[in-house]
C-alpha cells in the first residue's frame, strides 16, 4: 500500500480546483440512522460549479456557507498532489 499525504487545507483545495485539477477527496456521509461512513470520490470545478462531497454547489461565496465551512461540515480530506 502506498501512503498518501492528506490535507484539510481547504484554501489549497479550492486553488487546485480552480486550476482545473481533479482531486481525490475523502468525506463523511451521515445516514438517517446516525451511521457515518467515510466515502472517497473525485472533486472538480466545471463551468464555475464545484462538485464535491457527492453534491454540486453553485456560487459558494455568494450563498449562506463558504467553501471552507462546507468542507468542514463534511470533514473533507484530500490527497495532496505531488507533481
Amino acid at each position: 500500500m502506498i501512503p498518501y499525504k492528506t490535507s484539510k487545507d481547504y484554501k489549497r483545495l479550492k486553488e487546485l480546483l480552480n486550476e482545473g485539477k481533479y482531486i481525490v477527496i475523502f468525506y463523511e456521509q451521515k445516514w438517517n440512522d446516525g451511521y457515518i461512513t467515510k466515502r472517497c470520490e473525485f472533486a472538480c470545478k466545471c463551468d464555475n460549479v464545484y462538485h464535491i462531497a457527492n453534491s454540486t454547489y453553485f456560487n459558494w461565496e455568494e450563498g449562506h456557507i463558504s467553501f471552507e465551512k462546507l468542507c468542514e461540515r463534511y470533514n473533507v480530506e484530500f490527497i495532496e498532489p505531488n507533481l
